[in-house]
């Protein structure tokens, strides 16, 4: 059974994938703006060439139309790069800078005392954030997305046609690829925010200056795998060498502070060595100077 500290943490954690969540529904809102504008272009085709509901896809070919569906589905792949360049970053910024700041107050609430840390800087902040971990920056895996989505939008809206489909069925075929890759930026908005999080985490955790140990937590549901289920509770030393995370896409474990072992006196191993009273975190980032 978890204590009150270990659930706090948790809390923590949790409050920062949904407010990450919440902001990444503008590129969710681009997904469907853009899926509507294809179905809206596919319908103008069935109105304007369409015959007994089906549309002859020679009589498509004639005069660049199908160069005008291209251009149009690349477009759209453009347009939702943009918004997602635009949104995931800040995103990532705001998970990182949260959970940096946070885990530093909780921290402080847990054993009473000031701890070390600085002020972000936001060219420190930016680094994180786009730090490659995997071997593929997130910023590629975003055009890699929209790449995949225009080819098998163009192939499934091809194959309709010369198929002799309704607009019904093509329209059908435009859903299930945009749900498809829409499902891929969120579960790539997710694993890169736990990235961030797992990084400002580490920060914090070294710049206290009183942390020795951390305890792995996995996140257990219906779908947690079972290497992290293994690792759960695991305690490691903060410069051990430690299972990385996030270890899967959707990975929700986290490291937590483990205070078993803690002495009193290192304690006030910081440079105030201020007992701290028990506030709000508002109050606390507002005294810390923190924006």
């Amino acid at each position: 059974m978890m204590n009150k500290e270990q659930k706090e943490f948790l809390k923590l954690i949790e409050d920062t994938f949904n407010v990450s969540e919440k902001d990444h529904k503008g590129i969710l809102k681009k997904y469907r703006q853009s899926r509507n504008n294809v179905k809206q272009f596919i319908a103008n085709l069935y109105m304007d060439y369409g015959v007994d509901g089906s549309i002859d896809y020679a009589e498509l070919q004639k005069y660049n139309r199908m160069n005008k569906l291209e251009e149009m589905l690349k477009e759209q792949g453009r347009e939702i790069v943009k918004e997602e360049r635009k949104i995931l970053p800040a995103v990532l910024a705001t998970a990182y800078a949260a959970t940096y700041y946070k885990s530093a107050y909780q921290i402080e609430q847990t054993i009473q005392v000031g701890i070390n840390f600085k002020l972000l800087k936001p060219e420190f902040v930016k680094e994180a954030v786009n730090f490659d971990w995997s071997g593929v920056p997130f910023s590629q895996r975003i055009w890699d997305n929209q790449d995949k989505l225009v080819k098998s939008l163009r192939t499934e809206i091809v194959r309709g046609i010369r198929d002799g489909e309704s607009i019904d069925k093509v329209s059908r075929r435009i859903n299930k690829q945009f749900n498809a890759k829409a499902y891929e930026s969120q579960r790539l908005a997710r694993t890169e925010t736990a990235r961030v999080i797992q990084q400002a985490q580490d920060k914090i955790y070294k710049d206290s200056g009183v942390l020795e140990q951390v305890q792995y937590l996995a996140t257990l549901e219906e779908n947690t795998c079972e290497e992290c289920e293994d690792l759960d509770q695991e305690v490691y030393g903060i410069d051990e060498n430690k299972p990385s995370i996030p270890r899967h896409p959707n990975c929700r474990c986290t490291y937590i502070p483990y205070f078993g072992n803690y002495q009193n006196e290192k304690r006030k191993d910081n440079e105030t060595k201020e007992i701290i009273a028990n506030v709000s975190y508002s109050k606390w980032a507002k005294d810390k100077g923190i924006n």
